[in-house]
C-alpha cells in the first residue's frame, strides 16, 4: 500500500485544518490530518488558533430567533436544504454600547482571520456528534452515551438509539438499544448495556417516528470492545471490516491494514487484507509477499494448541493463494478439536471443496449434503450455495430438499431468485411457502431488518424493491408450473411495487404468457420509461393502448424518482484541482445538470465500475449534462493509471478533501447528480439509478418551488 495515500505530502490547508479542528473530517481523513499533526508545529499552532477562535465566537450572547423563522429553518433541513438562519424578526435589539467584551474580540478576529467564525459552528449542539464512553470498552460494558442533536431534531424530546450488534461468532443482529432523553442543557443522553457476545456495535439516532436519520452521513458511530491490553480485540476489528464491506470499501481495507499491524500473527487479518489486494495490486507480486508470509503463519498456528478458529482463517488463506493442500492440513487439524465447528470453519470446508476441487455442480452436491450431515447445520451463505448448486445441477429433488432446510431454519435471505432455471420443476406448495416466507422478512415492519442508514419510509420504498425483485422468479414459477392465473396475480402486483427495469421487462413477458395483455403493457410500458430500458414486443407497441400506457409510466417514474430527491447546496468555495491549477467548484456548476462521481484507485467497487463510467458518460452527454471525476488519491501510481483509463473524462482531485467535505462522501465509488442551478437533487445515487435522474430533471415540474424568507 503506497503510504501517500495515508499520509500528508504537503501542509494541510485552512480548510482542512478547520474541519479538523470541528470534527467534521471523516475517520481516514482525520488520522491522516493527526499524523501530519504529530509531526508539524506550525500546523499544530494553526489548529490551536482555531479552537481558541471558536471558544471565543461561542462565548457571544445569541438572542434566540421566532418561532416562524425556527419553523422555516427547520422544513428547509428536513428538506434536505442547509440554511442560515435570516437576521430579520430576531427580536429586540440589545441596547447601544452594551457590547460585550467577548463580541469586540469576536469582530477582530473576524477582521483578522476572514470567515472563521462564520465557519466555526457557534452553536455547539448544532454540531451533531454522539459520543460513548468509555472509549474503550470490555466485553459486557455498560455505555454511556450522549448525544448533540442537529437543528433536524430540535423539536424532539426523545431520540431512538438504534443499533447494529455483532458478534465474535460472526452473528449480527439490529435493535433499538435505547432511548436518548434531551436533558436541560440540551444533549441527550441514554445508557446502553452491551451483551457479552457483542464485539462490535454501529448506532444511528432517529426520531420516535423514524422519518427523520442522523446515520453520520452513513459511516454511523462505531464501538469496538477492548481487550486488557487496551487495543481493540480482533474479533472487534475482523467484525468492524464485515461491517465495512458494503458500505464503505475503502474503510474496510483501512481496517484490515489495522489488523495485520496490532495482530500480525493472526491469519485472519492477513485474509482479510489478502482479498482486497488482490483486487488492487497486481497479483504475481502479492502472491510472493504472501506466500512468505502464509509460510511463517502455517508454523505458528499449526503449532498453537488454542489456535481455534485462527485454523480455520488459516485454510482460507491457503486456498486463496492456490494452496489447497495447506487448507486441507489446517482444517484436518481444526478437526482434531472436540468443539462444535464454526461457521467460518464450515465456509473454509466448503470453499476448500468448491474451489480446490473445481467440481462441477452435479458433483458439488455430495460433499454439501456430507457437511450438512457431519455438523447438522450450515450457514446461511452455505444454504443460498446449496440452492445455488442444485439449481444449476438440475436436479429438483436436491433443490426441494435445501429449500425445506432453509424454510425450517428460518435463514432470512431472500433465495426466490436463484431458483429460476428450475421453471415448472418444482412443487406448486413449495412456491407458495416460500412466497409467504419472503412476504414476512420483507415485510417493512419487521424493524429488525431495517439498516440503520434507512429512516421508515426509505426502508418501504426499499423493501418494495426487494419484493418486486422477489415476486418476479417466483411468477414465472408459477407460469412454468401451468398456474397461469397465479403467476398473472403475482406478476401483475410485482410490476406496481417499484421500478427495477429488468423485472419490469421479466413481468411483462410472464403476463403476456398467462394471457393478460393490458397488464402486460403496463409492466413493459413502465420498463420503456426508463432511459434503460428496451422497448416491448412489436404486438404490444403496435396495440392501441401503449402510447396512453407509456405517457403514464413516463409520469410515474418522475414521481418515483422524486421520492428520493433532496435539496442541497454544494459550498460552491470548496476547491479542487483542475488541469494543474486551482479552482473553485462554483466554476463547475451551473447551466447544465451535472453527474459528480467520487472515485478511488483503493476501492475494488470503483475499479469494478470504470467500465460503467465511460458508458454513463455517453448517456451523460445524450442528456445534455456533464459529468466530472473526482479522483481520489490521484498522485500515487494506482491513481496515475486510473486517471489514464478516465482519459476522456472531466477528471479533477480534491488535495484538501473540499468536495469529500461539501458532497458529504466518504465512500467509493459515490454519484451525486446536480440540476442546473447547482444544487445536489440526488446524493449516494448509483450507475443505473443516475440516467432516470437526469432524464426527470430535464422536466421543469421536477423543481420545486424555493422557500422565501
Amino acid at each position: 500500500m503506497p503510504a501517500s495515500l495515508w499520509g500528508l505530502p504537503r501542509h494541510p490547508g485552512y480548510r482542512r485544518l478547520n474541519r479538523y479542528a470541528d470534527g467534521e473530517l471523516t475517520e481516514s481523513e482525520r488520522s491522516r490530518v493527526a499524523a501530519h499533526l504529530e509531526r508539524c508545529e506550525r500546523c499544530r499552532r494553526e489548529v490551536a488558533f482555531i479552537h481558541r477562535a471558536g471558544e471565543v465566537a461561542r462565548s457571544l450572547r445569541t438572542r434566540p430567533a421566532s418561532d416562524s423563522i425556527l419553523r422555516q429553518a427547520l422544513a428547509r433541513r428536513q428538506s434536505g436544504e442547509r440554511v442560515l438562519l435570516p437576521w430579520g424578526d430576531m427580536g429586540e435589539a440589545p441596547a447601544r454600547g452594551r457590547v460585550a467584551v467577548p463580541a469586540i474580540v469576536a469582530a477582530l478576529l473576524v477582521l483578522l482571520i476572514g470567515s472563521l467564525v462564520v465557519s466555526v459552528r457557534v452553536l455547539e449542539a448544532d454540531r451533531p456528534g454522539l459520543h460513548v464512553a468509555p472509549e474503550r470498552p470490555r466485553a459486557g460494558a455498560r455505555l454511556s452515551v450522549e448525544y448533540r442533536a442537529p437543528q433536524l431534531f430540535a423539536d424532539a424530546p426523545r431520540l431512538k438509539l438504534r443499533a447494529r450488534y455483532r458478534s465474535a461468532s460472526h452473528a449480527s443482529w439490529q435493535l433499538l438499544a435505547g432511548v436518548l432523553v434531551r436533558g436541560d442543557d440540551g444533549v441527550y443522553r441514554a445508557r446502553v448495556s452491551l451483551p457479552d457476545s457483542v464485539v462490535y456495535a454501529a448506532f444511528a439516532v432517529e426520531d420516535l417516528s423514524g422519518e427523520r436519520l442522523d446515520s453520520r452521513n452513513r459511516r454511523l458511530w462505531e464501538v469496538l470492545v477492548h481487550g486488557g491490553s487496551g487495543r481493540p480485540t480482533l474479533a472487534a476489528l475482523g467484525a468492524q471490516a464485515e461491517d465495512l464491506l458494503p458500505r464503505d470499501w475503502g474503510a474496510a481495507y483501512r481496517t484490515a491494514i489495522r489488523m495485520t499491524e496490532l495482530y500480525p500473527d493472526a491469519p485472519q487479518a492477513w485474509l482479510h487484507r489478502l482479498v482486497a489486494e488482490q483486487s488492487l495490486f497486481d497479483p504475481d507480486s502479492l502472491d510472493a509477499a504472501y506466500r512468505a508470509r502464509y509460510r511463517a503463519l502455517e508454523r505458528a498456528t499449526l503449532a498453537d494448541p488454542d489456535a481455534g478458529d485462527q485454523l480455520a482463517w488459516l485454510a482460507g488463506l491457503a486456498i486463496t493463494l492456490g494452496d489447497p493442500a495447506g487448507a486441507r492440513r489446517a482444517l484436518d487439524r481444526a478437526a482434531r478439536d472436540p468443539a462444535p465447528a464454526s461457521p467460518i470453519r464450515i465456509r473454509s470446508e466448503l470453499l476448500v471443496e468448491m474451489l480446490a476441487e473445481r467440481r462441477e455442480p452435479p458433483a458439488l452436491l455430495p460433499t454439501i449434503e456430507g457437511l450438512w450431515r457431519r455438523h447438522g447445520f450450515l450457514p446461511p451463505e452455505a444454504i443460498r450455495t446449496a440452492v445455488i448448486t442444485a439449481s444449476r445441477a438440475g436436479d429438483p429433488v436436491a433443490l426441494e430438499r435445501w429449500v425445506e432446510r432453509y424454510l425450517r431454519l428460518g435463514y432470512e435471505e431472500p433465495i426466490a431468485p436463484y431458483l429460476t432455471p428450475m421453471l415448472g420443476r418444482l412443487d406448486p406448495s413449495l412456491l407458495d411457502r416460500l412466497e409467504a416466507h419472503h412476504r414476512a422478512i420483507l415485510d417493512p415492519a419487521n424493524e429488525g431488518r431495517r439498516p440503520l442508514r434507512f429512516t421508515v419510509p426509505e426502508y418501504a420504498r426499499h423493501n418494495r424493491a426487494a419484493l418486486q425483485r422477489v415476486l418476479t422468479p417466483l411468477a414465472a414459477l408459477a407460469g412454468a408450473s401451468g398456474r397461469a392465473e397465479r403467476a398473472a396475480t403475482l406478476a401483475a402486483e410485482a410490476a406496481e411495487l417499484s421500478w427495477d427495469t429488468r423485472s419490469l421487462e421479466r413481468l411483462g413477458d410472464v403476463l403476456l404468457e398467462a394471457g393478460d395483455t393490458a397488464s402486460a403493457t403496463v409492466a413493459y410500458a413502465r420498463a420503456a420509461a426508463d432511459p434503460l430500458g428496451a422497448g416491448p414486443p412489436p404486438s404490444v407497441r403496435r396495440a392501441a393502448g401503449w402510447e396512453p400506457s407509456l405517457a403514464l409510466a413516463r409520469v410515474e417514474l418522475e414521481s418515483y424518482v422524486m421520492e428520493g430527491a433532496v435539496v442541497r447546496y454544494p459550498d460552491g468555495e470548496a476547491e479542487v484541482e483542475a488541469g494543474g491549477r486551482v479552482v473553485r467548484l462554483a466554476s463547475l456548476l451551473g447551466g447544465r445538470p451535472l453527474v459528480m462521481v467520487f472515485t478511488s484507485p483503493y476501492s475494488a467497487p470503483a475499479i469494478r465500475e470504470l467500465y460503467g463510467l465511460g458508458t454513463l458518460e455517453g448517456r451523460v452527454d445524450s442528456a445534455r449534462a456533464d459529468l466530472v471525476v473526482v479522483l481520489l488519491g490521484a498522485d500515487d501510481p494506482a491513481g496515475v493509471r486510473m486517471r489514464a483509463r478516465l482519459a476522456g473524462a472531466v477528471v479533477v482531485t480534491d488535495p484538501e478533501g473540499d468536495l469529500q467535505s461539501t458532497f458529504q462522501s466518504s465512500a467509493t465509488p459515490n454519484y451525486f447528480v446536480l440540476d442546473a442551478a447547482g444544487r445536489i437533487r440526488f446524493e449516494h445515487s448509483s450507475l443505473e439509478e443516475v440516467p432516470r435522474q437526469l432524464a426527470v430533471l430535464r422536466n421543469a415540474r421536477s423543481f420545486p418551488t424555493p422557500l422565501t424568507d
